[in-house]
C-alpha cells in the first residue's frame, strides 16, 4: 500500500490496505492489479538473480531518473520491498529504514514498475 501510494505520489491512505484481512498471495495481486486497472495503470515485475546492489546499479543505467518497486530480504530476515533510484534505496516503508542486504527467500531480487495499461494490452 504504502510503496504504491510512493510511486503514485499519493497519500497512502488514498491507497487500499490490499493485505487488509490476511488474504494469499494470489489475492493480494489481483487487488493491486484492480487498483492500478481504476487508474490505467499496470504493475510490470521482472525476477533477477543477482545481488540487490547490482540491480539496482543496472537500473541506474538502463533507467536513470526512475523510481521503482525493489524486494529483497531486510536485515530481518524477511521479505521485503522498497523504492529505489539511481543505484540507491530512497525510501523503506520499515521504520529501521534498513533497505535490503540479500535476494529474497525464493533467490530473486524483484523489479516492479507502473506502466500504461493501454500498453498492456
Amino acid at each position: 500500500r504504502t510503496a504504491i501510494a510512493c510511486l503514485l505520489e499519493v497519500s497512502p491512505q488514498d491507497v487500499p490496505h490490499f493485505l487488509h484481512d490476511g488474504c494469499d498471495g494470489a489475492t493480494f495481486l489481483d487487488r493491486i492489479d484492480a487498483y492500478l486497472a481504476d487508474q490505467g495503470l499496470v504493475l510490470i515485475a521482472i525476477p533477477f538473480v543477482d545481488t540487490v546492489q547490482s540491480v539496482m546499479d543496472t537500473m541506474m543505467n538502463t533507467n536513470p531518473n526512475i523510481r521503482y518497486l525493489i524486494s529483497g530480504q531486510s536485515e530481518r530476515g524477511i521479505d521485503h520491498v522498497v523504492i529505489a533510484c539511481n543505484g540507491e534505496t530512497i525510501w523503506d516503508t520499515h521504520h529501521s529504514d534498513a533497505g535490503l542486504c540479500a535476494p529474497c527467500s525464493s533467490g530473486y531480487v524483484w523489479v516492479e514498475f507502473l506502466a500504461s495499461r493501454k500498453a498492456h494490452k
